[in-house]
């Protein structure tokens, strides 16, 4: 009873190999994953610092750009077609952008609105149709709205209008004589002053009665009438300019639109800073990611210092040798010089590898252990007995395996900090 049960199965040490081989490809992979990708994504920034726009410099930049970016869009959705997009993209022009590394041309930020939003912008920027009953024209300012859901309604009655008094005030009147030049047909009863607005005049269709109310088609709205809708929206409406509003910036693509509108900014006109590549928010635009830190104009002031040095000797014949020397000291201190020192630039280093992906990387290495001696495993089933799986015999392989494990590890380590990107750009 005491015995332990070995069931001998055909063809196992194969499956046993199989399965090892196996697993032991799939940790490679996930090693060799974190060796190569998470450096290459902590080194994006070859410089280590990376030119930004806060996302308060963004939103001063819509708010300055406001205006005219609702006149441009105004004219862009007025002409765009059917079932068009539109964009206005706020681009870096030739003006101040080379100077800081940024090439003209990059797309800064962007307002974006999809067919959708387009078809309903230009719906509710035009003029409504002229309303009729039957074949007679309405009041201008008429409004049809459907019974029961609108206030007021009575029973048996499918259709309300409301249009305006033609009698100003003080004496507004609602009688189907001050409406003689557009009376109600049959199937009609009004007009009567709207409770709570005497100024404001309804009628009402009777259900099933003829000559129901409709409305034309609206007219398509001028670019002006488009700028006048988009600049009076509240921001908080999905159409507003500020909700439509998108940061770009280098390494982000553009929405791509059916018509799209470009307007340049020159670099005083937005708010820059250059920072470690380590400390860019989420919220940030990013201009520049391999921006050069302390990049500037150098302007150097050179002053001098003259030290006069009198020496006299005195000659055997009783007269007197003078003999003077004068030294001059420059020194010159320039205005955008880098103050940084040594031991700054080293702890900037420090944060910045802290930071960064490849730090992740080798503490996750760090805690990766080597067993002293090789498992083995024992499985218990009811069915088949008890199986033990001993790893003695594959001490070899394990051996090789780790040594080149850690020898690739070391030799990417040495590429990374060394040589860094170097090698690419052969």
């Amino acid at each position: 009873m005491g015995d332990v049960l070995r069931l001998y199965i055909p063809g196992w040490p194969l499956c046993r190999a199989a399965l090892s081989l196996s697993a032991y490809v799939g940790f490679i992979a996930v090693l060799g994953i974190m060796i190569c990708v998470t450096p290459a994504q902590a080194l994006v920034s070859t410089t280590g610092h990376a030119r930004i726009a806060s996302q308060s410099a963004m939103n001063a930049l819509n708010v300055a750009k406001r205006s005219l970016a609702v006149q441009s869009i105004g004219s862009a959705i007025a002409s765009s077609g059917s079932g068009a997009s539109v964009a206005a993209r706020i681009v870096a022009s030739g003006v101040g952008w080379p100077a800081i590394g940024i090439a003209a041309g990059l797309v800064v930020a962007q307002y974006f609105w999809n067919q959708q939003q387009v078809a309903d912008i230009k719906s509710q920027a035009g003029d409504p149709g002229p309303v009729s009953a039957g074949a007679n024209p309405m009041p201008a300012g008429t409004i049809i709205e459907p019974c029961p859901q609108a206030s007021g309604c009575p029973a048996n009655m499918d259709q309300k209008l409301t249009a305006p008094s033609p009698q100003p005030p003080p004496s507004p009147g609602c009688s189907s004589q001050i409406f003689a030049s557009s009376p109600l047909p049959a199937g009609w009863a009004g007009w009567f002053s709207q409770s709570g607005s005497p100024n404001t005049c309804v009628a009402y269709h009777v259900t099933g009665q003829p000559n129901p109310a409709s409305q034309a088609p609206a007219s398509p709205p001028t670019p002006q009438d488009v700028s006048d809708y988009l600049g009076g929206l509240p921001a908080s409406d999905p159409n507003s300019m500020e909700s439509n509003f998108d940061q770009v910036g280098a390494g982000v693509a553009p929405s791509s639109a059916n018509q799209v509108v470009e307007f340049p900014i020159n670099s005083t006109e937005l708010q820059t800073q250059v920072v470690p590549a380590s400390s860019v928010s989420p919220t940030d635009t990013v201009l520049d990611p391999s921006a050069e830190p302390g990049a500037g104009p150098v302007s150097t002031t050179e002053t001098q210092t003259s030290t006069t040095t009198t020496t006299t000797t005195t000659n055997p014949d009783g007269s007197t040798t003078t003999q003077e020397e004068t030294t001059t000291v420059s020194d010159c201190s320039a205005g955008q010089h880098d103050s940084r020192t040594l031991g700054t630039i080293l702890q900037s280093h420090i944060e910045t590898w802290r930071g960064s992906g490849i730090a992740g990387a080798l503490s996750t290495l760090q805690l990766l252990t080597w067993p002293s001696a090789s498992p083995t495993y024992t499985l218990n089933s009811g069915l088949l007995g008890t199986f033990s799986f001993d790893f003695t015999a594959w001490n070899g392989i394990l051996f090789g395996l780790r040594s080149l494990i850690i020898a690739g590890a070391g030799f990417a380590a040495y590429r990374i900090i060394f040589v860094g990107g170097s090698a690419g750009a052969d």
